[in-house]
């Protein structure tokens, strides 16, 4: 049973006028926002659909390994000419080609290192599978704290929180 009940009062509920907290996405262990920030860039020359298949996969693989509910998607893509993306290609011991995407995770505290490394996997495995090279899969993990984020209405997230 979630803390508190399903419907328990929560700031985001006055604040945001929602009477059922489902619709916000929380864990309901442990009440916290799931919500991770994704950012994809990619060069311009690789078709949208390519992309976007990158793109759901690592929702899949944060669905999947890091415990997200499906529905928190917050993905921003963004692309590039060839000379506007500086990658070594040789860095990590890897062959980066003219096809590499970088991307980049953002979410609060909380996952393990093995989630970390099967979320790795995932998105790698399938990249490939979407035809991209698992040489020119980039990933960055950012964990912050609740303090980091403002979900809205430019009040801090840990403001909330705190006061839940």
């Amino acid at each position: 049973m979630p803390i508190g009940g399903p419907n328990r009062w929560n700031p985001y509920t006055k604040l945001l006028g929602f009477k059922n907290l489902r619709y916000l996405n929380l864990n309901p262990e442990t009440m916290e926002v799931n919500m991770p920030l994704t950012k994809i860039s990619a060069p311009i020359h690789l078709s949208s659909n390519q992309v976007r298949a990158l793109a759901a996969a690592v929702q899949d693989g944060l669905v999947k390994t890091c415990n997200v509910p499906p529905n928190d998607l917050f993905q921003l893509i963004s692309r590039f000419d060839s000379e506007d993306i500086i990658l070594d290609p040789h860095f990590g011991g890897v062959n980066r080609s003219k096809d590499a995407c970088v991307i980049e995770v953002v979410f609060l505290l909380g996952r393990t290192d093995d989630q970390k490394r099967a979320l790795f996997r995932h998105i790698a495995e399938q990249a490939v599978g979407s035809g991209f090279r698992a040489d020119d899969i980039m990933i960055a993990l950012v964990e912050n704290s609740r303090m980091d984020w403002s979900l809205g209405l430019g009040v801090a997230y840990a403001d909330h929180h705190s006061k839940a």
